[in-house]
This record gives C-alpha cells, sequence and structure tokens, in this order.
C-alpha cells in the first residue's frame, strides 16, 4: 500500500456513543478525496463496550488501525502511542466526540503544502495548520456556558501571553507535517490534555509559523473534575518552565561557542 498522505489520530476512552459515528463520519468524508488517508484510534481501558465495538469497525473500514492499550496513558499519552505508528505525510488531530467535524479539513487543504493544494500562495503555505475555535469566523453550538467561557478566556489569555500568541492555543482540530513532529516529539513532557499546545510551542521554537483558521466547534457539555483541573494546571506549569529552562539552555550554549 502506498504511503497516507492523511494519518488521523483519535485517542479514546469510554466512547462507545460517539465514536462510532466519527468513524463513519471520517471514513466517508475521506474517501471521496483523492488523498490516501489512515485512521488511527488509539484506545485507553474503556468502562463501556468500546472495545468490542471497534474491533467490528476494523472489519468494515479497511484504513482502520486501532492501538489497544493495555494502561490508561491519559489523552497524551495515547496520542503519542497514535503518533508512532502513523505513516501518512500530515498527521491531523481529532476528538473522538467529533467536536471539530473532518469536514473542516476543507478550510486547511490550501495552506498545507504545494502537493495537496495549488491554491495557497507561497508565503500561506505552513508545516502547522490550527482548527481555532475562537478564530474570527468561528461558530460554537451549543454556546458554552458562562463558566467555562469564563475559564476559557482567562486561560487563553494568560497562554498567549506566557507560552504562544494563537486564538485556540489548545486546539481540538490541528494538522502538522509528519518531518515537523518527529522532531518535536522526543521534546514533549506531557501525557494530558495540553499535548496541542506542547506540540504548537515546540514548532514556535523551530520558527514555524502556522495557519489558523475557524471552525464550528459543537461545544462538549461535560464538565471536568477538581482532579482533571488540577492535572491541568500542573500540566500548563510544565510546559511553561520547559519553555524558559530550554532558552536558557541554548543561550548557555552559545555563549560557550
Amino acid at each position: 500500500m502506498a504511503q497516507p498522505f492523511y494519518s488521523i489520530i483519535i485517542p479514546a476512552k469510554n466512547e462507545a456513543k460517539r465514536l462510532p459515528i466519527t468513524l463513519i463520519d471520517v471514513d466517508r468524508h475521506l474517501s471521496k478525496q483523492d488523498k490516501k488517508y489512515e485512521i488511527i484510534v488509539a484506545l485507553s481501558p474503556s468502562e463501556d463496550n468500546l472495545h468490542e465495538i471497534l474491533q467490528r469497525f476494523e472489519r468494515l473500514i479497511p484504513n482502520l488501525k486501532v492501538i489497544y492499550l493495555d494502561t490508561d496513558l491519559r489523552k497524551g499519552g495515547a496520542t503519542l502511542e497514535a503518533i508512532k505508528k502513523a505513516t501518512g505525510e500530515y498527521l491531523i488531530f481529532m476528538e473522538a466526540d467529533n467536536a471539530v467535524s473532518i469536514t473542516e479539513l476543507s478550510k486547511a487543504v490550501p495552506y498545507i503544502g504545494p502537493s495537496a493544494s495549488k491554491k495557497a500562495k507561497y508565503h500561506e503555505i505552513s508545516e502547522l495548520v490550527i482548527g481555532s475555535r475562537y478564530h474570527s469566523g468561528s461558530h460554537h453550538n451549543p454556546p458554552e456556558p458562562i463558566s467555562k467561557k469564563i475559564f476559557g478566556r482567562l486561560f487563553r489569555l494568560i497562554t498567549r501571553l506566557c507560552i504562544v500568541n494563537r486564538t485556540d492555543p489548545n486546539p481540538k482540530f490541528f494538522i502538522i507535517a509528519k518531518e515537523v513532529l518527529s522532531k518535536i516529539t522526543p521534546r514533549l513532557k506531557t501525557t494530558g490534555w495540553l499535548l496541542p499546545l506542547e506540540i504548537i510551542a515546540n514548532a514556535k521554537k523551530m520558527k514555524i509559523a502556522p495557519v489558523e483558521f475557524p471552525v464550528f466547534y459543537s461545544n462538549d457539555k461535560t464538565r471536568r473534575s477538581e482532579k482533571s483541573i488540577l492535572k491541568l494546571k500542573l500540566e500548563w506549569w510544565k510546559i511553561f518552565f520547559s519553555k524558559f529552562f530550554n532558552r536558557e539552555q541554548t543561550q548557555k550554549g552559545a555563549r560557550r561557542q
């Protein structure tokens, strides 16, 4: 089989009700495109029957690969396992609940390299393209609850000031060239929800200028537990300190030379 152009990366856990619809949507949409693709699901041990469902789906969707993890590596850890198996030229990261649909890919196609499209001007082509929930022109349905909206705005403001200046610094949908990601993954330190943020922060260190485009976002109404919020804060600080520690190391190396 020829190398796929796209590798769709989806970490999953306890998503028996939502992931099957997502997989059908992804396969149906990409099968109409002229690019080869693979769908990689990294399945953490689940309390529902998602394991059995995916075993059936592997027979129904030829391009589907499922990684059955023995332990819960959290969202970021599961994503990293999927990255190891990806063979596509570009990796597309999305959610099991289809919060940002694969149909949004059409907005990104003009920016992900001359081999993908000839519509983009040279200066617009990027190895990192971010589907932003907060870019001008994006839509949320249903609207975010007030408490989540306030927390989200505060998180984005602090993150943009301290780590990376993007309208959606921890996106639910983004695309990155495998060649670039292979240089980033050895540097990653987080294994939770903020893995996208750390990937984007490392891309910035590599002087890669991302392109952002607005997406339609189907807001998840589930609430995070206090424990998960604490882990989120700890990961944020880990990324923050990593940014400045690496900067200091680079400056010391430059002075030695």
